[in-house]
């Protein structure tokens, strides 16, 4: 907020946003090279310690000191830890043999068993087969022994410290 009227004796508390612990003076007629720097500016967060002052407000939400902090802060990106990564890595190898399994049963069932041997297995009992081993070749104990490893590593580490 600009300030376009001030009593001789208003100042600011901007510790919140320089961490300078000393209250800033404010005036109408100072310029700074930046809103921090300003004595002609209020910002948002900060606290008037001393006196009063009207002002007209310039930047709204994002375009504000504080929204342009916001901005920065959420914009980190967060790196998947090294277990992430290896658990990642474990499921795209079990995803990549359970299409290739798929796969190799659907090509044998069409090239070999439905061309010479119509009467052995339809297209339902087909797709029977490679759903269940779809559902086999997932591995439903994947959590517990994600579990399991993690804890006796901690024990470990535990036995070595």
């Amino acid at each position: 907020m600009r300030l376009i009227e001030t009593s001789d004796d208003v100042r600011f508390d901007r510790a919140v946003l320089t961490g300078e612990s000393e209250e800033v003076e404010g005036n109408v007629d100072s310029q700074g090279e930046t809103f921090l720097e300003a004595a002609n500016i209020a910002l948002m967060g900060t606290h008037v310690t001393n006196g009063h002052a009207k002002g007209v407000v310039v930047l709204t939400g994002g375009r504000t000191v504080m929204g342009r902090i916001s901005k920065l802060t959420n914009k980190t990106k967060v790196k998947p830890t090294l277990i992430q990564q290896e658990i990642w890595r474990f499921v795209r190898i079990i995803i990549l043999f359970t299409v290739l399994l798929a796969l190799s049963i659907l090509i044998i069932w069409l090239a070999w068993l439905h061309h010479d041997h119509r009467s052995f297995m339809n297209v339902v009992q087909m797709l029977n087969d490679v759903m269940g081993c779809i559902v086999a070749f997932i591995p439903e104990g994947m959590p517990v022994a994600v579990t399991l490893t993690l804890s006796l590593i901690a024990r470990r580490m535990k036995a070595i410290s």
